[in-house]
């Protein structure tokens, strides 16, 4: 590892962990992530009564979705992570989002947030990397979401 992505890491560490409030904690972490994995979007989408919706949805308002819909609900329904590289010609992909943000949607790596206990509480979606996700960023996405899954927990006013 190189020391920029090391000296990101403990960036996200201290912003996570010192931050004054719980959207500090998301928004600053959701920025250095973009950073760190090289995304244009990092969205956090919060589950409840079978709806995900947009805890954090960079350059949009909130969004909302089944669970039945799109990568995020295949996500939710499935509890494990997805990549597509090609997300026009993917079958979970949910065009009317981008339609209804005006926003184009290249390539999706999503994955479960699951606190401590094995409790589901959404998806983090990252959104248009420059080239394709490999299985690193996989597996600094699933860090990231069991690393945010606390500050998730605190927004929500779970114990």
């Amino acid at each position: 590892m190189d020391k920029h992505y090391l000296d990101k890491l403990e960036e996200l560490s201290n912003v996570v962990l010192y931050a004054k409030d719980i959207n500090e904690a998301i928004n600053k972490s959701g920025d250095l992530v973009k950073d760190i994995i090289d995304v244009d979007r990092v969205s956090i989408f919060i589950y409840e009564n079978g709806m995900l919706w947009s805890l954090r949805a960079d350059y949009t308002d909130k969004i909302e979705i089944s669970e039945n819909e799109g990568v995020v609900g295949f996500v939710a329904r499935e509890k494990r992570e997805y990549i597509t590289n090609d997300a026009y010609n993917d079958e979970y992909f949910a065009k009317h989002v981008d339609m209804q943000t005006g926003y184009s949607t290249k390539n999706i790596l999503a994955v479960p947030v699951i606190d401590g206990s094995g409790r589901f509480l959404g998806v983090v979606e990252f959104i248009n990397k420059k080239g394709d996700f490999t299985q690193k960023d996989l597996a600094f996405a699933k860090a990231y979401s069991k690393f945010i899954s606390e500050a998730i927990k605190k927004h929500l006013g779970i114990l």
